[in-house]
């Protein structure tokens, strides 16, 4: 890939990688880095959804007088990128508001080393730091990539061809080089490509999920059979009659006698208004039975009901389930005694933290497929 470099009168520079020019704001000063930080949140409010390209450059000696080792910290956002030399600069924490925001994700080769170096040698914490290796590893089935360098991750990932050599020069200097002007800018433009295509994968396989084929059954009983991919069948038990709820887990009594050591999902539906009772509709499932009970409109609420949400005995899992559990039981009065949160499990059990907030959706296809 060709890479072209143009400087402006301002001091400022444009980066042409093969059809994509970066405008690149090189400083030490905290001024300059405030307005690009303030262009940044004028076209992205809040920083919602921001995914932002994220790399370092740091000294190849650590001379004893200058304990801190990263340099340089480049952060890419189109249309425009911060070469910000954070070494010599006056002022660093205008960037704890970005860098430590929740609604946006830094991509970044090495994230765990690289957010470790921030916080240890500047006291910048990076919220959401997602590491591009892990990333195409785990999207791509290739482990070997979980080690490679940004430039093998932009071939295999993005189909782009570009290599400006190893820059081991000092990045502590107050006026870089050409070279090094090209290196800083390519290392945050590639990782923001990698991670754009790697998470935009992520998306189109959530939206896979969603046109999974899901038929139903309407039965002449006031109940249906839901099938789900042609594979798994649930028979569903819509209601809001307390009687009908009484008589479904009366039945799941009979299938497991004294309710030892079952697993019940869990969830809820609820009203789009600003109710103060929120919750309309609880689901249960368990046996590929499962409950819809319009519980905002039952006219009870069976007490077997209760005694099964307060049982020590079995288990219920949901996603956010602290939060369904508050809502049920403040909403409600309903108790439910040992609740699981799906989140919180598979973040714990597959090591992967973004998990933890994920839906139901994604959790299905990270943990099951």
């Amino acid at each position: 890939m060709a890479i072209t470099l143009r400087s402006h009168q301002d001091g400022s520079f444009t980066v042409g990688f093969a059809l994509h020019s970066v405008h690149t704001t090189i400083t030490s000063f905290s001024a300059d880095a405030f307005r690009w930080l303030v262009n940044l949140y004028c076209r992205h409010p809040r920083f919602s959804g921001l995914v932002v390209g994220l790399a370092i450059e740091q000294r190849p000696v650590r001379p004893p007088h200058r304990p801190a080792h990263v340099a340089v910290l480049q952060l890419w956002r189109r249309p425009a990128m911060l070469i910000f030399q954070v070494v010599l600069a006056d002022r660093i924490l205008l960037l704890v508001s970005l860098l430590n925001c929740r609604t946006c994700r830094f991509v970044s080769m090495d994230a765990a080393a690289v957010a470790n170096r921030l916080r240890n040698e500047y006291g910048l914490a990076v919220r959401n730091a997602v590491d591009l290796g892990e990333l195409a590893a785990e999207r791509m089935g290739r482990a070997d990539l979980r080690r490679a360098n940004v430039w093998l991750l932009a071939r295999e990932v993005a189909g782009i061809e570009a290599n400006t050599g190893a820059v081991t020069s000092r990045w502590d200097q107050p006026d870089l080089s050409m070279n090094q002007i090209v290196k800083a800018s390519a290392d945050a433009f590639l990782a923001l490509e990698v991670g754009r295509r790697l998470l935009h994968e992520k998306r189109e396989r959530e939206r896979e999920v969603l046109k999974m084929a899901i038929t139903l059954r309407h039965h002449g009983n006031g109940s249906y059979t839901v099938g789900f991919a042609a594979a798994h069948f649930v028979h569903a038990t819509v209601t809001s009659s307390g009687d009908e709820a009484f008589k479904w887990v009366r039945n799941l009594h009979s299938r497991h006698p004294g309710i030892s050591g079952i697993v019940i999902g869990l969830a809820i539906e609820q009203r789009p208004s600003a109710d103060q009772r929120k919750i309309a509709v609880l689901q249960l499932s368990v046996d590929h039975q499962c409950l819809i009970f319009q519980i905002a409109r039952a006219d009870w609420t069976p007490s077997l009901l209760r005694r099964l949400l307060d049982s020590h005995t079995c288990r219920f899992v949901s996603v956010d389930a602290a939060a369904v559990a508050d809502r049920l039981r403040n909403e409600h009065g309903l108790v439910v005694r040992n609740m699981v949160d799906l989140g919180e499990l598979a973040a714990e059990r597959t090591g992967l933290a973004d998990l933890r907030r994920a839906n139901v959706l994604v959790l299905a296809r990270e943990v099951v497929g």
